[in-house]
């Protein structure tokens, strides 16, 4: 059974705005970037819902979470300056220690997140951008398990 759009919204805004809870305790840098992977987090997992067909498809929905995404990626190097891994913070040193890797990453998150954006503007069907959702997650997927600390 799908579930109606206005309840997922709602549903959505509901935890994105309980997030500043997850993260008591971690102030400055380290909260905003905590707030902005969150969000991505949540963004993804909209697309993710659609995609899957657990909720029905709505391109403004899709593409708003897109852009969000997108828009994030825009300011992700400035939220990881050298040193920024104080609790609760899941930042590995060796963001710094390989911060050409980090940069190769954050810029292919950008390239793909955009892509992602892009064809959801345009898409009738989850089908039509589940490519480019798939190589987002690929790129998070990369840049956690060699930067992120493990839950």
């Amino acid at each position: 059974m799908k579930t109606s759009t206005y309840a997922f919204v709602a549903a959505i805004a509901a935890a994105t705005t309980a997030s500043p809870l997850a993260h008591e305790g971690a102030t400055g840098v380290v909260r905003e970037r905590m707030l902005m992977m969150k969000d991505i987090s949540s963004q993804m997992k909209i697309l993710g819902q659609m995609i899957k067909g657990e909720v029905e498809f709505e391109t403004n929905i899709a593409s708003s979470a897109a852009r969000r995404i997108a828009d994030h990626g825009q300011e992700m190097l400035v939220l990881f300056p050298e040193g920024s891994v104080d609790e609760p913070s899941k930042a590995l040193t060796a963001i710094w220690q390989d911060w050409d890797q980090f940069e190769r990453l954050v810029d292919d998150f950008n390239t793909k997140a955009n892509e992602l954006s892009a064809a959801s503007q345009t898409a009738s069907a989850p089908s039509e951008m589940t490519a480019q959702f798939r190589a987002l997650t690929q790129t998070c997927s990369t840049c956690h398990q060699d930067f992120r600390k493990p839950d």
